[in-house]
Order: structure tokens, then C-alpha cells, then sequence
């Protein structure tokens, strides 16, 4: 059995149960291009690392490589529980190289003015960019909202589909809900909320764009960065930023956005020296240790 076969028996089988599908499609389609035609037998360590290096070479981050790289081990397992292989496993000889998750980028507000420009000039395009800012909505979460998903009354949008498997409603601002409604007004029928285009088609405009204005490692999941950030700069605190944004928990929060909450802590311990009155003291609290 060739690989390419071996794709498409798995993806019937298992691929529009997997979470997320859309996405797996394309990777799928990757590992077939890479080395569809070999026989399940002949792929080497090689051949891995060779599929490795090519998506490097599309900009795709260590998080995305080993998400592939991952794939084509699933569908080897696969196969050999069904017993269709009994070979080894080719994704086992190479292992995951081990890459510390790199900081969040931001992007500042020059720039952000400049993206907002050019997105404008995309209409399609534009909502989609306009809700991911302003409600810090993920890639495939903005893209899966269905018109029966928002409430204009309530300024709500309910998320089916997240990415740690809950469904959640997600609160709007005044401005945003207008926004939406707007669209909404455009809509006959009770299809997708912003348009018909794909988490894919939306990477790609955002990347156009930011490749345009020569700006360098600048994701469309960069507007999600910005907007919490714009929620820690103006006091929120980070456990609401974490449920505003939908982390699984608060210390994913804090792990990723904890530095931006400095100046939380230090304001706090301002409230703090004042409510207790600690400025001036000093002399005092060392003339009480010192008469003990």
C-alpha cells in the first residue's frame, strides 16, 4: 500500500471525526505531496526529516511541524490496529525536537493602524479581521460562527466548537455588536456569521498583508495577543482576561501573558502601602523589633 492510500483509507475511516478537521485535511494533503507515492514500507528517517525541513521552508512554527509530524504517526498506528501494516513505524525513528514555545508577538499600535488600512481595502476580508481584534477570537473560532450563534440583544456569541473541547459564550462591546449586526442585516439565510471564507483563506490574506508592509513574523493569532494585551494595559485583571479569552485555565494565562501584569502588581502593592500606611514607618517597625 502506498502512503497516498494509506491517507485516504484513514481520513474515511477517522478524519471528519477528529476535532479539527479542516485543518487536518491540509496536513493530510501535505504528507501526500511530501511522500505519497512510497510504500508504507520504504519510508525512511529520511523522508521524515526531508517532510520536517519543507514545512520549515512554508514559515510554519515547531508547533505546527510536530503537529505533522505527529499525523503520519496517528495514521501508522492506525493501520497497523487494523491490520493493514506490520511494519514499524517510521515517525518513532526521528524524535520530536524539543524547542521552547517562543514568547507571544505583539504588534503595535502604528502598525496595527497600518494593517487596519489595508484590511479595509479587502471587504470579504475585513470582518473577520475587525472581530478578531476586538474580542481576541481565535482563527477557527471566528470562522465556524453561525448566524444563529449571535444574540443581538444580549451582545453574545456562542462558540460551539473551541479548542479545548467547551462551548463558551463570548461577551461583545457595544462597538463590535453594532459591528456584527450590520452584517448580519446582509445575511438571506442562516449561514456562517462573516462570511464563507476558511481559517486558511483568512491566514492567507492577513499574511499577504503583513508580507505588503514588510512586517516580519506577524500572525492573523497576533490580534489575539493584542487584545489582551489592551485588557492588561487598561487594569483588567488577568483572571478575567483569561475567561474573556477562553484559556482553559488561568495559568495558561499567566504563563503566556503574566509579564503584562506587572503593573497590576505594583499598583496593588500601592494600595497596599497606603491602606496600612507603611510609608514613614520604618523607624517605627524597627524600634518595636528592637525593644523585643
Amino acid at each position: 500500500m502506498t502512503l497516498n492510500a494509506a491517507c485516504d483509507w484513514y481520513w474515511k475511516v477517522a478524519g471528519s471525526l477528529r476535532k479539527n478537521a479542516e485543518n487536518d485535511l491540509l496536513v493530510v494533503k501535505r504528507i501526500k505531496e511530501s511522500m505519497g507515492d512510497k510504500t508504507l514500507a520504504t519510508v525512511s528517517g529520511e523522508d521524515i526529516v526531508n517532510f520536517r525541513n519543507s514545512l520549515y521552508r512554508k514559515n510554519l512554527c515547531h508547533r505546527v511541524v510536530k503537529h505533522h509530524h505527529s499525523f503520519l504517526g496517528t495514521i501508522f498506528n492506525a493501520l497497523t490496529k487494523h491490520d493493514l501494516y506490520k511494519g514499524r513505524n517510521p515517525s518513532k525513528l526521528i524524535a520530536f525536537e524539543k524547542v521552547p514555545d517562543a514568547a507571544p508577538k505583539f504588534i503595535s499600535d502604528e502598525d496595527l493602524r497600518k494593517i487596519n488600512a489595508e484590511a479595509l481595502k479587502n471587504p470579504a476580508f475585513y470582518p473577520y479581521f475587525h472581530v478578531a481584534l476586538n474580542t481576541g477570537l481565535r482563527i477557527g473560532e471566528i470562522t465556524s460562527i453561525n448566524v444563529s450563534d449571535y444574540d443581538y440583544e444580549k451582545k453574545l456569541i456562542f462558540l460551539r466548537n473551541t479548542k479545548n473541547g467547551k462551548s463558551r459564550h463570548v461577551h461583545l462591546s457595544n462597538a463590535v455588536n453594532g459591528f456584527i449586526q450590520e452584517i448580519v442585516k446582509t445575511r438571506v439565510n442562516n449561514g456562517l456569521l462573516l462570511g464563507n471564507y476558511t481559517r486558511f483563506t483568512v491566514s492567507d490574506c492577513f499574511r499577504e498583508i503583513v508580507r505588503k508592509l514588510g512586517l516580519r513574523d506577524i500572525t492573523f493569532h497576533c490580534l489575539r495577543h493584542a487584545f489582551v494585551n489592551r485588557l492588561l494595559s487598561n487594569g483588567v485583571s488577568i483572571y478575567k482576561a483569561s475567561k474573556m479569552v477562553g484559556h482553559s485555565s488561568v495559568s495558561v494565562t499567566e504563563q503566556i501573558y503574566g509579564h503584562l501584569s506587572k503593573n497590576d502588581l505594583e499598583s496593588a502593592f500601592d494600595v497596599i502601602n497606603k491602606a496600612f500606611n507603611y510609608e514613614g514607618s520604618t523607624e517605627v517597625a524597627y524600634g518595636a523589633i528592637s525593644s523585643r
